[in-house]
């Protein structure tokens, strides 16, 4: 039955989130705007409709690629999508190396193959998926970085971590290099890119990884960039670096005139959007089911912002805010909206990035934008 938790935990919380929101909509207001990262107006954007999504002209994707000469390209899957969802085999394996290490590494590899059999390409970097980019991209490696994908800020400071040694032992730590990021995935390399920058963040966050007696210390290798991140419905969380050579261009699944996204109506038909986007608000975080990464992650809310908080989760999701801090945004019409009740299906407006038949897009408006 663990092994099912990745799927059925998230369509327990949406359900219960749903219940929750009509509840007490209009019992709570907040006063507008409510802004989650500070910058001076919105940063630059544009509307794409679903007409953009396909015919995208060859040669010019080739001629992208060929001047972007990229030494590798990185697909970093989001929430819930990697091989300890819920942080129960890190906890696990905790417990019972108190009498003896131990590593539960097949169970991790067994929890990411039934989400990859289950999901297939819906919010899921699938082998297939792979295999459309390495003929769109011949001679260019590509790699799928597998992360714990638990939703709360330590897992996502331990996967960027992670993914720093992942670039360096896989020779990719001098760019350029391209990363496609799913949700929370995004998370990564946009922690990458501020501890790369902020001096201070990095030795704060140095001196929690030293009071709590973690078992790895943090350190982090140096990267020399070109680093070039697409997001695909990231959730704005983190503030971000562009020291270091990162670029960032974001895309949103979004079908309103105003930039605006809704919380809860049309959720079923996904009317206006990507909602899973909203509720990957600040304050949307899981309780660990480690204590002593619960500790850890509230001292981290005073410099990644609030994990776990009902009142900051409700501000950011009445604003609806799509925004990152910085990099050029695509508001697009996926075209993923239906009459019938299927949000489910598509996970709320969430699962359309990681088709195989948009690589081309994505791959086409991020480096136009990334090579100017």
């Amino acid at each position: 039955m663990i092994d099912f938790l990745p799927i059925i935990a998230p369509v327990l919380i949406s359900i219960f989130l749903l219940v929750i929101f009509f509840y007490l909509r209009k019992k709570r207001s907040f006063p507008r705007p409510y802004t989650p990262l500070e910058r001076d107006g919105d940063p630059p954007f544009e509307y794409l409709q679903d007409t953009c999504l396909e015919n995208i002209p060859t040669h010019e994707l080739q001629s992208l690629l060929n001047r972007a000469q990229l030494k590798g390209i990185v697909l970093i899957h989001g929430t819930f999508i990697g091989d300890d969802p819920l942080t129960l085999i890190r906890a696990a394996e905790s417990i019972l190396s108190r009498h003896r290490p131990i590593n539960l590494n097949l169970m991790r590899r067994m929890t990411k193959g039934q989400t990859d059999l289950i999901l297939q390409e819906k919010a899921n970097f699938t082998k297939h998926y792979i295999n459309e980019l390495e003929g769109l991209c011949p001679g260019i490696p590509i790699k799928r970085f597998v992360w714990t994908s638990s939703n709360h800020h330590l897992a996502r400071l331990k996967g960027a971590m992670e993914l720093n040694k992942f670039l360096i032992k896989e020779g990719l730590n001098q760019g350029p290099v391209l990363f496609l990021c799913h949700s929370h995935g995004s998370q990564l390399p946009i922690l990458l890119s501020s501890l790369q920058s902020n001096a201070n963040l990095y030795a704060e966050i140095a001196k929690l990884f030293k009071k709590h007696n973690t078992a790895n210390s943090f350190k982090l290798s140096s990267l020399k960039g070109p680093f070039w991140v697409n997001t695909l419905g990231a959730p704005p969380r983190y503030e971000m670096g562009l020291e270091g050579a990162w670029s960032f261009v974001h895309f949103s699944n979004h079908r309103k005139e105003t930039t605006q996204g809704v919380g809860t109506k049309g959720v079923m038909q996904t009317k206006f959007g990507d909602y899973i986007q909203l509720w990957g608000s600040p304050g949307s975080d899981f309780i660990s089911a480690s204590q002593n990464e619960r500790h850890f992650n509230r001292d981290l809310d005073s410099l990644l912002g609030k994990g776990i908080d009902g009142k900051t989760w409700w501000q950011h999701l009445d604003q609806g805010n799509r925004f990152q801090q910085w990099g050029h945004h695509y508001l697009v019409d996926y075209g993923d909206d239906t009459i019938l009740p299927l949000g489910p299906f598509s996970i709320f407006g969430h699962g359309i990035y990681t088709s195989k038949k948009l690589i081309p897009f994505h791959l086409y408006y991020g480096l136009k934008k990334f090579l100017g």
